[in-house]
């Protein structure tokens, strides 16, 4: 009976094309999980084939980052991380991925170790480090590059205009003009982000008559629509709408600007006019006609819209939801308020402590004081944020439960919450309201040195004072006071309240002779 023979071993070719296969049909998953095979067979897997696979993990419109950490993982394990840095394409893919992944230290300990850094080296840690908004370490570096190309100009130029250093920007531009290296729509992305950050409309009409001369106005829909926005925020709408006339072809964004400029202004007319004649929108620009009527103290027609994203199959986000829920506080409507609370619940959404706040205010505003401390006791530990602690207290205190609210305070202390000056005013106002005098003032004196309070803080704490016809102590408050005045008013007030003014003018006489 014939051997059979033996099956070969696996050969190199036969891996590396397999692996080459995957990542060039763009199947990531297995090409990943096909890098253990190398191990295996105590190979290594080539590293131009692993800078390929990296760049697409890390380009994937699907979204292949835990792809490009497992293939991370694969080169920690196989002991190849150290070595990669003998791979410049390699390398550089790798400080994307660091950055990418919120990991700046590594990725600086792989760019030091680096043996051949070439300009997208370079660059990619200048665009790493804009993207985070370390402006300092940007300077820094392309201060040092060897060599730079157009992609490192229009880095710096953008990390400076967002910064807000405009001028910085506007030098750095004037330096790129007289160098050889051109300019392209990024360059001026960068200086129309400067204008916008300082809201100088001087600044803006200068670049448009730069891109106009160089001709990439109305040509290059980007560039027009971001003019546009720069126009509409800095308050130039008539310019910004004739922008809008002019253009052959109208993104979300040059509208969604519009309507922005003409809300912000007031003219909500114009805003909804030209809303309504949208072919498209998203929730910014909801957002920014909703923002509008908030403005304006239109709750109603607040709720109108809401109603209509509803309807229209859109979900609503942070922003909207708290709008809404202001928008009811407003009204005193609990019906709709409730209809809110009801679609959080039924579409599973995770309010943030904005949202939770709103939510407790509406309640509490609409006179169901229940429901509100009901938001308030299943709203988790770490969502009670300060300005929830802030919003449940009020809530009680309007509502004459003094002692409630102090017991609340004792509660956030405990819990081992930071207490700043907001917290300590709603009690102290709390305490004034509701005749918890000596209790307002012991809190007063508790906090005082810790937290070094201001005027407001103070004339609270002079009213509890002469209310409880302690001028002594009141007096010696208002010298601390920046604006004294407020303090003497305070007192006079408080005075007529408990009716010792007449007390109060006899000790201040004696006073001011000491």
């Amino acid at each position: 009976m014939p051997k059979s023979k033996p099956n070969p071993p696996t050969r190199v070719p036969c891996l590396v094309s397999t692996l080459s296969h995957h990542i060039s049909h763009n199947n990531l998953a297995q090409a990943v999980s096909s890098l253990p095979l190398f191990t295996n067979s105590g190979l290594r897997p080539p590293f131009h084939l692993l800078s390929a696979l990296l760049r697409r993990c890390l380009l994937s419109e699907s979204s292949s980052l835990h792809l490009a950490r497992q293939l991370y993982l694969f080169l920690r394990v196989s002991r190849l991380y150290t070595s990669c840095t003998s791979s410049t394409r390699l390398a550089t893919h790798l400080l994307n991925f660091h950055f990418v992944n919120g990991d700046v230290s590594e990725a600086e300990k792989l760019f030091v170790k680096m043996k051949n850094r070439n300009v997208y080296s370079y660059n990619v840690m200048l665009n790493g480090y804009s993207r985070l908004n370390k402006v300092d370490s940007v300077k820094e570096l392309f201060d040092k590059m060897p060599y730079k190309d157009l992609c490192s100009w229009n880095t710096m130029i953008v990390a400076s205009a967002r910064k807000g250093e405009a001028f910085e920007a506007m030098d750095l531009y004037s330096r790129l003009r007289k160098s050889s290296f051109g300019f392209n729509q990024y360059t001026f992305t960068g200086l129309i982000i400067a204008s916008i950050r300082i809201l100088d409309p001087r600044l803006v009409k200068q670049i448009h008559q730069q891109v106009l001369i160089l001709g990439f106005c109305l040509s290059n829909l980007v560039i027009t629509s971001s003019l546009l926005d720069a126009y509409a925020k800095c308050g130039l709408i008539c310019y910004a709408h004739r922008l809008f006339d002019e253009m052959p072809v109208r993104n979300i964004l040059a509208w969604t600007s519009l309507i922005h400029g003409y809300s912000k202004l007031g003219d909500l007319k114009s805003a909804h006019k030209l809303f309504d004649g949208m072919p498209e929108r998203n929730l910014i620009t909801w957002n920014s006609l909703i923002g509008g009527y908030i403005s304006s103290n239109q709750q109603l027609r607040v709720l109108d819209l809401i109603k209509s994203m509803v309807n229209n199959g859109l979900k609503l986000d942070h922003f909207i939801l708290t709008s809404s829920l202001t928008a009811c506080a407003g009204l005193r409507n609990l019906k709709h308020g409730k209809c809110l609370h009801s679609y959080l619940i039924k579409n599973n959404f995770s309010p943030n402590s904005v949202v939770i706040s709103s939510l407790i205010d509406m309640y509490s505003k609409c006179g169901d004081l229940n429901s509100a401390k009901l938001v308030f006791d299943r709203t988790s530990p770490a969502k009670k944020d300060t300005v929830v602690w802030c919003t449940m207290m009020s809530a009680l205190g309007q509502h004459g439960f003094g002692r409630n609210t102090l017991n609340l305070f004792d509660e956030m202390i405990q819990s081992g919450k930071k207490i700043n000056l907001n917290v300590v005013l709603i009690v102290l106002n709390v305490c004034r309201n509701l005749g918890f005098l000596d209790k307002g003032i012991e809190i007063f004196r508790s906090m005082e040195a810790k937290l070094g309070f201001k005027d407001k803080h103070y004339v609270c704490a002079i009213d509890m004072m002469g209310q409880a016809g302690r001028i002594n102590e009141a007096v010696e408050l208002i010298g601390k006071m920046r604006n004294g005045l407020m303090g003497w008013h305070a007192l006079f007030c408080a005075c007529g309240i408990n009716e010792d003014f007449f007390n109060f003018e006899k000790e201040l006489e004696e006073l001011l002779l000491d």
